[in-house]
């Protein structure tokens, strides 16, 4: 038989196995179908709406009690509410039942009619309760109702139990379909598979197996043995004409490699008489090559000379490049600064300007007005104290720009820790006191005398003490300790205030700035005094750490020079290293 007809036999199995399979399956998908179809009027729904029914029933007549023995107006009509409820799921019940009642429909209308009697004779009632008619309300529910009420339930009654008893029906019969399509489906699945294994070992044993020894007599060919015997020349189809094919190959295969096996000989011979002529013009490109190869070497050393002398010229531009680019920067960095400098001065100088104009041009008024003399009194004072700011401010700037531009002749001497710590608290103790703020003070070792300027270092830890007020909320406590640690001596101011965060502290040490950076911040100030207590700090060869985190207070630590008489060095220069 030919390997056409035996495929086509194979495809024929299994398009038969497919057609049985897929009537099988077409018959299960019918008998669900009428499953679900009869589901549909499942009469195990109309069984729960007739109890719903009921418990509705029961509901409103429960409804109605709770309105006759209700005390007030809303009382009853939070009852009559719930009694309308309960109506209104009673005729979706009813609904329910119309829809999908197999049984007598005459038995579920008239059970709906009554139910339309039960609710107009029920709102007849609660209208006569909330209107306090309880004589006619009680004579409508003891004769009227009572009688409705026994002819619904029995009606209910009936209907249920027709329901249930055909809901047992269904789901006997549900369970016998269901049984007889399993069967079905499981007997069409094992015939299916058997035409489907009787397919593939008729395929397997007449094509595949045949073709499997032919690919293993190939690729043993392919390997170089010439000498196999080819399977299944015997057959008539064309798997035999592919093993007679494969034994013509060989054949060839076989002339072949006797050919190249006498074609390599007469190549060998050729190879050896070409090698005798190579070696012979290979003593001679050496000799040539030797030539050129000095050649080379001077020519590198006068490249190599000439590329010392462009390496030194490019690294000498290179250079000054950098140089240009770094002194672009500075002249970028000097006009940011600049800009920013003109910025915070045209607000902090405006702000005090700002007073003294506003409140000059006031009192002026008031003069040409025929005001008294005492009444302008707290204008001049806030002139005043806008012109000590302005002052403070202009003199702080001219002590920072002069500290900026490292003028060390700064005149020391042996200056007292009590005394200095005195003329430091001075101007802060009224702010302190306004504010419930205690300045505790506790210096040990404060008979060592400082070796510094004493104005200068004054006015550095007054800028330091003022901060740890302004920012301290009141009522609270700023500690000030001392100690000696070799040749220095170390202030700390603590204050329990609000703090600022590790990652601005480094910002805070620049002129004009503050954590809060924005012109309407919540407090004043030019930024101007820590940085100048910083550097004059510095001047004097001494350190200012700040640590802080939001919410736990502030911790500034001073470190200032001792004074040493027996240190000449102190006459001419500092303790330590300056910064």
């Amino acid at each position: 038989m030919k390997i056409i007809h035996r495929i086509f036999l194979g495809y024929s199995l299994g398009v038969l196995a497919f057609g049985w399979l897929s009537f099988a399956t077409y018959y299960g998908i019918q008998a669900l179908s009428k499953i679900t179809d009869q589901a549909y009027q499942h009469p195990f729904l109309v069984s729960n709406a007739t109890m719903a029914i009921r418990a509705d029933i029961t509901e409103a007549q429960l409804n109605l009690s709770a309105m006759a023995s209700a005390t007030s107006t809303n009382e009853r009509l939070m009852k009559y509410e719930a009694l309308e409820n309960a109506h209104k799921r009673t005729r979706q019940n009813f609904t329910i039942i119309r829809e999908r009642f197999l049984g007598n429909q005459e038995d579920a209308q008239d059970a709906f009619t009554l139910f339309k009697q039960f609710s107009e004779l029920n709102l007849t009632i609660a209208g006569h309760l909330i209107e306090g008619d309880q004589a006619q309300a009680k004579q409508l529910t003891t004769t009227e109702n009572i009688k409705l009420v026994r002819d619904l339930t029995e009606k209910i009654n009936a209907i249920h139990e027709f329901a249930r008893a055909r809901s047992i029906a269904f789901r006997d019969e549900a369970q016998n379909m269901r049984k007889d399509i399993k069967s079905k489906l499981i007997f069409a699945i094992l015939f299916g598979a058997f035409i489907m294994i009787v397919a593939g070992l008729m395929v397997n044993n007449s094509i595949t197996r045949p073709l499997g020894r032919l690919r293993r007599a190939m690729r043993s060919l392919a390997d170089g043995n010439i000498n196999m015997s080819v399977p299944e020349r015997e057959r008539r189809d064309e798997i035999g004409d592919m093993a007679n094919a494969l034994e013509v190959f060989r054949e060839i295969y076989e002339n072949q490699r006797r050919m190249e096996r006498a074609q390599n000989e007469a190549e060998k011979r050729l190879r050896e008489a070409e090698t005798a002529r190579l070696n012979d013009q290979v003593e001679a490109t050496a000799r040539a090559m030797e030539m050129l190869d000095r050649k080379v070497q001077e020519r590198t050393r006068e490249l190599g000379d000439s590329n010392d002398a462009l390496r030194h010229e490019i690294e000498k531009r290179t250079a000054a490049e950098i140089d240009l680019k770094q002194a672009l920067q500075a002249i970028e960095l000097a006009s940011s600064a600049k800009s920013n400098f003109l910025a915070h001065m045209s607000h902090e100088l405006r702000t005090p300007l700002n007073a003294v104009l506003g409140f000059s041009e006031l009192i002026k008024n008031k003069i040409d007005n025929g005001a008294e003399p005492k009444l302008l009194l707290p204008y001049m004072d806030i002139i005043s104290s806008a012109g000590n700011t302005l002052l403070d401010l202009v003199e702080t700037i001219l002590d920072l720009t002069k500290i900026g531009n490292k003028i060390e002749d700064i005149d020391r001497h042996p200056e007292s820790i009590p005394g200095l710590m005195d003329d430091v608290m001075k101007p802060t103790l009224a702010k302190a006191q306004d504010k419930q703020i205690d300045i505790v003070r506790d210096l040990s070792e404060d008979d060592l005398p400082l070796y510094v300027e004493r104005n200068m270092i004054v006015r550095a830890l007054t800028n330091i003490l003022c901060n740890a007020v302004k920012f301290t909320p009141g009522p609270s406590t700023v500690t000030i300790t001392g100690y000696a640690e070799g040749a220095f001596y170390k202030i700390c101011f603590k204050d329990e205030g609000i703090g600022i965060h590790p990652d601005d502290v480094e910002r805070i040490m620049e002129p004009f700035s503050q954590a809060d950076s924005t012109f309407n911040r919540r407090f004043e100030g030019s930024g101007l005094g820590l940085p100048l207590a910083k550097r004059i700090i510095e001047l004097h060869g001494g350190s200012l750490t700040l640590s802080s985190n939001p919410g736990s207070g502030t911790l500034v630590v001073i470190t200032l020079p001792l004074y040493q008489p027996k240190d000449q060095s102190q006459e001419s220069g500092f303790v330590g290293e300056t910064t």
